[in-house]
């Protein structure tokens, strides 16, 4: 009597791989980005699509390079991306995420992008930053400091007396 042994291999082949990009072309209301794959694939075997994702949800679908896709009308916030790439034996391959932001700022906006209480069209006004609450950075928010472009002198409010470092 003969003993036959038997065995079953799987053999695993690196996945696709796809890099991501992300080119903001409106950073501020409506945004707009421009993503693109560029997806290869170390078995040799051909790229048959792409998907696009933000915050995790499918926003597009490509079955033809080049592999870029716009989005367009975005609302102010924080977004992720990623892509996934699919080859002719249909294993897919994951990019890394990329991150971008789109403000709410625009000239003559009533909106205060910053959180200190000026809107946009009062920063614009003031030449001060509607990206941060404290343009000259000494510390007192644009909206109290009564100098709020230069930094580390005396500011005078409506309601206190504020001595910060002498000028220098």
């Amino acid at each position: 009597m003969g003993y036959s042994p038997s065995a079953l291999f799987t053999i695993l082949l690196p996945l696709p791989v796809v890099t991501l990009t992300s080119i903001v072309t409106a950073a501020s209301v409506p945004g707009a980005v421009t993503l693109t794959a560029v997806p290869s694939d170390p078995n040799g075997n051909s790229i048959t699509s792409a998907d696009f994702y933000c915050q995790s949800s499918l926003v597009g679908h490509l079955t033809s390079a080049p592999w870029n896709l716009n989005l367009t009308s975005l609302v102010a916030g924080s977004y992720q991306v990623h892509a996934t790439t699919t080859n002719s034996v249909n294993q897919v391959g994951t990019s890394a995420a990329a991150y971008f932001t789109i403000t709410a700022s625009q000239a003559g906006s009533t909106l205060d992008a910053d959180g200190d209480g000026l809107a946009v069209s009062q920063e614009n006004a003031l030449g001060t930053s509607d990206q941060d609450p404290d343009t000259d950075g000494d510390g007192i928010p644009d909206n109290i400091d009564g100098s709020p472009r230069i930094a580390n002198r005396l500011d005078f409010t409506a309601s206190s007396l504020l001595v910060t470092s002498p000028l220098r």
